[in-house]
């Protein structure tokens, strides 16, 4: 049976803290969180649950021999304590040997000029201080890793908080012991420990005063949703939440690997798409309903280079956009756009779409007629020249164009057509047509006109023609729009 990393130690011949500490070398061993000669960068503002865990990784250090340091963000919040806290950080340096590093933010103005939360600003300041560490301090080539000192109360409450504020799976597992360079020693340890560990190896803290406050809304999920879930509903109601979010992390894993090879298939698929666009086709539309939240998440991670900005609200729209009618189109963050095409839902980021379909080679010529077959091409048209009324330009749409529809003359506009045929709208504006005047003959590489049909009574035929693009291919809108034959 696979061991539980999350269930609390008890002592058995030995001290409670000594339990811990192997617990917490475990934890990391099995996640080979820091490898030999690494240099690993500790956040410590100075409470309970960061200098346990310093305190841990320096004892680990005599073992494994990895270079140690504290980074200690000043958030310019709470005045002479925090300048207490920095002092004490110094004095904890100072007598375990570790080598401090020390950044100052004003984090109430980054909050109001960048419009955040002050806890959102607050984490950006740290990432900032931890970067900064290491282009500064952490020689090229050298292994480094950042150490959180988040534990598994922290996790429980990371759940709460993120199932209030709506979350998918991988909500419920933000918390991962490693993510890249970041490792999270003590995610293992509960709060109980770590003051336990703390009270028997006789290590000082520092408390935080605004962790009393109910000003931010973490706190007031540590201070009052888990004590009332721990005293009225489960004594070990944040050990089993974390249980739940590690097998949510697995569980995560693998649905985002299988979505992965699907969005794979898409783009290997010949419309799968060019730069900075992705279409979700055929493996997309056949693939598990469970998977396609994730092949879209992995889509906009792809074409934004991130996913942050991204919610299950826009997972949603994406997805019910495969459910109408071509041409339909929404805007999502980070200047990705979603249309509805024929065959799936092609994403792209604004300015590629039209950039990668340069506009097609169109020429004209005439030809006398004597009963001779006509060729049904996509690319190439007839018309009966003695019959149109006026010259025949090549342009892209106006306002006031139409197309004959119908043999007896009926007519519709030509938006609607390109609607109906599932042009995409971000594309319309662009797409070549061949007219009179408003009356569109043809949509390059889609439908035709009927209104000038050739019949066996025409005596000279004006050939449309669209030639291969400059990469070798023809371009428009080939598997696009519709193309409907109407002559005879």
């Amino acid at each position: 049976m696979q061991r539980n990393p999350f269930r609390i130690c008890k002592a058995v011949n030995m001290t409670q803290s000594e339990m811990i500490y192997r617990k917490a070398v475990s934890w990391m061993e099995e996640h080979r969180m820091i490898p030999e000669h690494a240099f690993a960068a500790a956040g410590v503002s100075g409470g309970a649950d960061s200098v346990v865990m310093l305190h841990i990784l320096c004892r680990l250090r005599e073992k494994e021999g990895f270079r140690l340091a504290a980074v200690h963000v000043n958030h310019g919040i709470r005045g002479d304590e925090a300048e207490r806290d920095e002092e004490f950080v110094r004095f904890l340096c100072e007598s375990w040997g570790v080598e401090p590093a020390f950044y100052r933010y004003d984090v109430p103005a980054l909050a109001s000029r960048d419009h955040l939360s002050t806890e959102e600003a607050g984490r950006m300041a740290r990432r900032e201080a931890f970067a900064r560490f290491r282009a500064e301090r952490v020689p090229p080539e050298t292994v480094f890793r950042t150490a959180l000192a988040h534990n598994i109360n922290d996790l429980g409450e990371t759940v709460i908080h993120n199932l209030a504020r709506g979350t998918g799976l991988r909500g419920l597992c933000s918390m991962k012991p490693v993510s890249g360079e970041i490792i999270r020693p003590v995610l293992c340890l509960s709060r109980d420990e770590i003051l336990i560990y703390a009270d028997e190896n006789g290590i000082s803290y520092q408390t935080d005063s605004t962790n009393l406050s109910d000003e931010y809304t973490r706190n007031r999920i540590r201070r009052h949703v888990m004590p009332y879930l721990t005293e009225h509903v489960n004594p070990q109601a944040a050990l089993h939440i974390a249980e739940t979010a590690g097998m949510a992390a697995d569980a995560a894993d693998y649905l985002e690997r299988k979505a992965g090879e699907i969005l794979k298939q898409c783009l290997a698929a010949p419309e799968g798409g060019g730069e900075g666009e992705t279409f979700l086709g055929k493996s997309y539309e056949t693939a598990d309903k469970a998977l396609k939240p994730y092949v879209i998440l992995e889509a906009f991670g792809l074409l934004a280079g991130k996913r942050k900005d991204f919610t299950a609200r826009h997972v949603r729209d994406v997805m019910d956009l495969g459910e109408g009618g071509a041409g339909r189109r929404i805007d999502l963050p980070c200047g990705i756009s979603a249309v509805k095409e024929k065959n799936g839902i092609r994403l792209s980021r604004d300015g590629f779409r039209a950039a990668r379909r340069p506009a097609p080679v169109l020429r004209e010529y005439f030809c006398a007629y004597s009963g001779q077959e006509i060729p049904r091409k996509i690319y190439t048209k007839w018309f009966d020249y003695d019959k149109i009324p006026e010259k025949v330009v090549f342009r892209t749409r106006q306002a006031g164009d139409y197309m004959v529809i119908h043999p007896d003359g009926r007519t519709k506009k030509l938006t609607r057509i390109m609607i109906d045929d599932g042009i995409p709208g971000d594309i319309r504006d662009t797409v070549m047509v061949a007219a009179a005047g408003h009356h569109v003959l043809w949509i390059a590489g889609g439908r035709s006109s009927c209104g000038f049909r050739v019949s066996r009574d025409t005596k000279t035929v004006l050939v449309l023609e669209m030639e291969d693009g400059p990469d070798g291919r023809r371009e428009g809108l080939t598997d696009i729009g519709k193309d409907t034959e109407h002559q005879e």
